[in-house]
């Protein structure tokens, strides 16, 4: 095994899942705020349809940069979508 990107992970699990956790706090937070919590639903639902294909590349590279990329993408989108339940 390459002790290199073994190494590589063991940073990535002590320092993405700290960012995992603000994305999805952050996300919790939005549809804890929002008037139609639904809305936020139907936009996650939405996202977990586009972000795969997204994120794919990273996937191989490390599942738990994978897991922060799809987190990202539905933020992305719930940002972007923001205005529809404000």
């Amino acid at each position: 095994k390459d002790s290199k990107a073994a190494d590589s992970e063991d940073v990535l699990k002590k320092k993405v899942p700290t960012e995992i956790q603000e994305v999805e706090s952050w996300i919790q937070h939005r549809k804890d705020k929002a008037k139609n919590p639904g809305k936020v639903d139907e936009l996650l639902f939405a996202a977990s349809l586009k972000c795969p294909s997204e994120c794919l590349s990273f996937f191989e590279e490390s599942p738990t940069k994978h897991e922060l990329c799809l987190l990202k993408c539905q933020k992305k989108i719930l940002k972007q979508k923001s205005s529809l339940y404000k």
